[in-house]
């Protein structure tokens, strides 16, 4: 059987079921722990990109309200930027390559919908 992510690669569509919408809680709660760590809680929200994206560059830096779908299909280059409010719809993968700078409130969809 194909994962989610083959399926994408290739263009195709997918129907949602059990194993993605378990992906998804298991992203929104380490959103959950970034978007409400405390302002100099600078570690906690670090720690919880690490455990949530695909990889996390040295420098790279999100600000919070962060929103993400999976986080797992998510690169963040060196000295990567995603400034507040940024939402990545992370259906498939998604990369940012050192020194990219993103503003806020920047939308970026893989998505594919019939």
């Amino acid at each position: 059987m194909d994962t989610h992510s083959e399926r994408l690669a290739r263009g195709e569509w997918y129907l949602d079921g059990p194993e993605l919408q378990a992906r998804r809680r298991d992203c929104w709660r380490l959103l959950d722990t970034f978007n409400g760590a405390r302002a100099d809680e600078d570690e906690v929200r670090r720690d919880a990109l690490i455990a949530m994206l695909g990889a996390v560059g040295e420098g790279a830096t999100v600000v919070p309200r962060f929103q993400c779908t999976y986080g797992t299909n998510i690169r963040l280059g060196e000295r990567a930027f995603v400034n507040a409010n940024a939402f990545l719809m992370d259906d498939a993968a998604i990369t940012l390559g050192p020194d990219v700078r993103l503003g806020p409130g920047a939308q970026l969809m893989t998505a594919l919908h019939p």
